[in-house]
Formats: structure tokens, sequence, C-alpha cells
């Protein structure tokens, strides 16, 4: 991931928290798409097509749950860089045995209604995640947000497991 800068001050853009308004994020990134266009900014002399490369970066990045949570976490002087962010471990024994145990459930049913039921609980787990992840950045327990954000990527991929399974998007 690339550390964003504003184009005129060259200051550091740093997202103050993880909870967001996604859809004033959407809106935001419209905007910015409109303004720095490289077909916009052409008739200006201005080759802007690295600029429009890294907006839609910085757009992705911050639009999914799981890829902010490890943009914040590398950026919040936490010692740890992306490629380490990315690989975050669970240490917490209880959850990786949770996993496990669901996985095998997701690969073991073809009932639909079974993985649907699957599909819910992993839903309100990510939600709960997602909450502690706010939490513990907010008051700065910076191992505690880590350790949520490996579960949460943990979490990411047994919900793309099982709407995979169900094909549902």
């Amino acid at each position: 991931m690339t550390t964003l800068c504003c184009l005129r001050c060259k200051k550091i853009i740093r997202p103050r928290n993880y909870d967001i308004n996604k859809q004033n994020l959407k809106e935001k990134y419209k905007n910015y798409q409109k303004a720095l266009h490289p077909d916009v900014l052409q008739g200006c002399g201005i080759d802007n097509q690295e600029f429009s490369k890294l907006l839609v970066e910085a757009y992705m990045t911050l639009s999914h749950d799981t890829s902010r949570a490890i943009y914040l976490v590398s950026d919040m002087q936490l010692g740890i860089d992306d490629k380490q962010a990315e690989d975050l471990k669970v240490s917490d024994f209880d959850f990786l045995e949770e996993q496990f145990e669901r996985r095998m459930e997701v690969q073991m049913t073809e009932d639909q209604n079974k993985l649907q039921e699957i599909l819910n609980r992993v839903i309100r787990d990510k939600h709960n995640f997602k909450q502690e992840i706010a939490h513990q950045l907010k008051a700065m327990n910076n191992q505690n947000a880590l350790e949520a954000v490996a579960k949460l990527k943990f979490i990411d991929k047994l919900e793309e497991d099982v709407r995979h399974k169900l094909n549902v998007n």
C-alpha cells in the first residue's frame, strides 16, 4: 500500500479512525476522480495518470474493512510495515480451533440452509471484530488491535469460502 499525501502541500494524509461512512467516502472519491481525471487535466497540459492510480488504490484500501484495518495498523507507528501487517498471525488457540471447526463444517455440508446459518454467524462475528478493531485503535491498544485485525482476516476468508459455496456475492 502507498502512503498518500496532499498534492499541494505534500502533507501525509492519514485516516483518523477505523469507523468511516462508506457512502461519504464514495462521494468524495467520485468528486476527486472527476477533478483529477487524466482526460480533464490533459487539456491543462498535466499528466495525471499516476495521481488517478493512487486515488483508486486509496479508495479500494479504505472502502474494504480488512484492508483499511491493515493500513491503519501498519501506519500507526506500531513498528510494522505493510508486509508484516498483511502477514499477521493469530495467537489465540481457541479462536483458531473454532475457525478450523467452522471450515470443516463448510467443507462437509451441502445443505444451503446450514451454509446460510454459518454465513449469518460469520457476518455477525465480522461485525464484532470490526467494532473491536475500532475500539482497540481508539484506545491505542496496539497489540490487541493487531490481534483483532489478524482475526478479521480469518473471518474474511471464511466468509468468502461460504459465499463461494452458496454462490452468493
